[in-house]
């Protein structure tokens, strides 16, 4: 078994430095999401490339870590249909780049059904779930196709809950 840690629960510094901290503290995966981790480099779709997923995985080598999982967190229940479109092609985009990486699993938590990501007891209802379902549909069908995993975290504010409240799972 390998054990692996959030990469931005390390101390906030270049992904070079916390990437060494990582291996110090013992732990042989990360768990990276982009614009939370980096910011000394653009992460946005177009950065997305195969040189730049070499690098990583370069530098995550030379610290003897893997990309366990690329973590990606937008609301997929936006009920803005422009904002919705954006965060899609996110996923796909995280999706191919996780390919590249060699992360078997993008993660990501449930969404919201509003704009504002933010908690109300609508997204605890079935109509917040199928809204969530469909739209999390291309995201499936694109990691299916590029045989890559979607994995999704529940949160209690979201759509889908962990613990005794999940539903869908």
């Amino acid at each position: 078994m390998q054990l692996g840690i959030r990469l931005h629960d390390i101390k906030k510094a270049p992904l070079e430095e916390r990437l060494a901290i990582a291996h110090e503290q013992g732990f042989a995966c990360g768990h990276l999401a982009l614009a939370k981790v980096i910011s000394e480099y653009p992460v946005d779709d177009g950065a997305l490339t195969p040189g730049y997923a070499m690098y990583l995985k370069k530098i995550f080598a030379e610290n003897q870590l893997d990309v366990a999982v690329l973590g990606c967190y937008l609301n997929l229940a936006n009920p803005n249909p422009a904002s919705l479109a954006k965060n899609t092609h996110r996923y796909l985009a995280h999706i191919r780049f996780a390919s590249l990486l060699g992360a078997g699993v993008v993660g990501t938590e449930t969404g919201a059904v509003n704009e504002e990501y933010r908690f109300e007891e609508r997204n605890h209802s079935e109509e917040a779930l199928k809204i969530f379902i469909n739209n999390l549909r291309p995201v499936v069908l694109c990691g299916k196709n590029g045989r890559d995993r979607c994995d999704r975290a529940g949160v209690q504010a979201y759509c889908l809950q962990s613990e005794a409240g999940e539903k869908g799972a």
